[in-house]
């Protein structure tokens, strides 16, 4: 159940240019029942902007302290608006009223062993929380991320290190030049499932390269985020819809994970 708090700022570190990641002190609840893929309902300049902005989860870490255990949270905030800019500069203790963690995570199979994980821009934040998750439960991990330049990638060092990390740049500055999706024909046959955090163009072209697969095996199946402007968080004002073969879903309450082929693509 998602739960109204008031989390407050332990440190802000710039990562990228537009890009910083803010760690927040929560209830110890509260972290422990964030799961991939969730996000946050945050408000973060009083009435200015008056409406609360969505952040997804990347970390999410529970620690003992005297008296009982604490949580945290860390959130990849773009500071080019409003609302990020007052999250990204606030000082060590500053409060925020949060509503969370919202929506369907990710869901891991207890007989997977092999996961394959695709992030785009800011994607990259809850697939960092899915790859950590995995491989907790000894899940062998690649994960293939896409930026369009190699400034705009997040530093490696960020990402976990057990994990097998492939990029693909679309100046071709780093790693493979084209579009991530490029790469998965290579892993259609290892992987037991695909997890995505990308636009949706970048969902039209997976769905392409699977269906012109032409192996033996099953396709994989695929669990892939949708983002849309979100007011409440909690389905209420119907302001981000998504259409799907079984009608039109909120973002916000029935996803933001949904299965691939659950999704109607332009």
């Amino acid at each position: 159940m998602p739960q109204q708090f008031i989390a407050r700022v332990v440190h802000a570190d710039p990562v990228l240019p537009a890009n910083t990641i803010v760690r927040l002190a929560v209830p110890a609840g509260v972290a422990a029942a964030a799961v991939p893929g969730q996000f946050l309902m945050l408000q973060s300049g009083g009435r200015d902007p008056l409406l609360p902005r969505p952040y997804s989860i990347m970390r999410a870490t529970r620690a003992a302290r005297e008296g009982g255990e604490e949580g945290t949270l860390d959130l990849l905030v773009f500071t080019g608006g409003r609302g990020g800019n007052h999250l990204a500069e606030a000082r060590a203790g500053d409060p925020f009223p949060i509503l969370g963690p919202l929506g369907n995570g990710y869901a891991i199979d207890g007989r997977m062993r092999r996961a394959l994980l695709i992030a785009v821009g800011h994607g990259i934040a809850p697939i960092i929380a899915l790859a950590e998750s995995a491989l907790a439960r000894g899940v062998e991990v690649v994960m293939l991320v896409g930026a369009p330049t190699a400034a705009s990638l997040l530093p490696l060092p960020l990402l976990p290190e057990e994990a097998e990390i492939i990029v693909a740049t679309a100046d071709g500055s780093r790693g493979h030049h084209g579009a991530v999706t490029d790469l998965v024909a290579n892993y259609i046959e290892w992987t037991d499932a695909i997890y995505a955090y990308a636009p949706e163009t970048t969902y039209v072209a997976l769905r392409e390269t699977l269906r012109g697969y032409r192996g033996a095996r099953a396709i994989p199946p695929v669990q892939a985020a949708m983002e849309r402007s979100m007011a409440c968080g909690m389905g209420v004002c119907l302001g981000c819809v998504v259409e799907t073969t079984s009608g039109l879903k909120t973002v916000c309450r029935d996803g933001p994970i949904f299965p691939l082929d659950a999704l109607v693509l332009g």
